[in-house]
């Protein structure tokens, strides 16, 4: 099974420092609809991505739900995926919200589940929840918040969430922007609490003077009766790189 999650950064430019600054400066400060229409006027290179994954389950995050979602949905629809979920980050009336979108290959049920957030930058989040009967599957896909302290919270509400699925004995995979590395996830009781592995690839930044940089804050988490075979990264656009896990079950 392949697995892949991407952080789209709105389908902008964000793998060069001065295009990165600027889009950030036009969506958080200057809420400027004209510039970000702009900036994020072509989603070529993340469909491209998506292509080369050739993943049965994606997670990506931080899609323009107001400008991309359409777009970006129908052509996941076209490329084969049955299931789709979306969840936004945010809720303001008056701007841009950013979204994450999870697509499944298999045929999979939503399940109604949400994290907290808000409106402000540093406190959003977003979730999606999947399960996919025909393989025995719970899937995640989530982007969790800047803030430490919203973040721990939505860790601690995704674990109990896990917890109340626990008598179901599905296999789990939880992917996405954690916005935290693995070995500090590894830290945190409620972390731990849902026993789940990975392996350390780091994503971010994909700013070619920042590389030396580079963390691992995009992961693809499984129980421990799954291994992995095969790990890529691919460099699109945006600040992140699409990470991309092929898994197999223990023998």
């Amino acid at each position: 099974m392949i697995l892949a999650t991407y952080n789209m950064f709105g389908g902008m430019k964000g793998n060069s420092l001065i295009s990165n600054i600027a889009a950030h400066y036009y969506f958080y400060m200057k809420n400027s609809f004209k510039q970000i229409i702009k900036r994020a006027s072509s989603l070529d290179d993340v469909k491209s991505l998506i292509s080369l994954s050739n993943a049965d389950i994606i997670c990506i995050n931080e899609v323009i739900y107001d400008l991309q979602k359409e777009e970006l949905t129908a052509f996941l629809d076209m490329f084969g995926y049955k299931t789709i979920i979306i969840n936004k980050s945010s809720n303001r009336k008056n701007y841009f919200n950013l979204c994450t979108i999870l697509a499944s290959k298999f045929q999979g049920n939503k399940i109604e589940f949400d994290i907290t957030k808000d409106n402000y930058i540093t406190r959003e989040g977003s979730i999606c929840a999947l399960e996919i009967p025909s393989k025995n599957i719970l899937t995640l896909g989530v982007h969790l918040s800047l803030s430490k302290e919203r973040r721990m919270k939505q860790l601690k509400e995704i674990s109990e969430f896990i917890e109340s699925k626990k008598d179901q004995k599905k296999d789990i995979f939880i992917m996405g922007d954690f916005n935290e590395t693995i070995l500090k996830l590894q830290k945190y009781a409620e972390f731990k609490k849902m026993n789940l592995i990975s392996c350390r690839v780091p994503t971010y930044p994909a700013i070619p003077i920042f590389e030396w940089l580079k963390r691992d804050y995009d992961h693809i988490f499984h129980t421990s009766n799954h291994k992995v075979d095969k790990i890529e990264t691919k460099k699109g656009s945006s600040d992140h790189f699409l990470l991309k896990f092929e898994l197999s079950p223990m023998n």
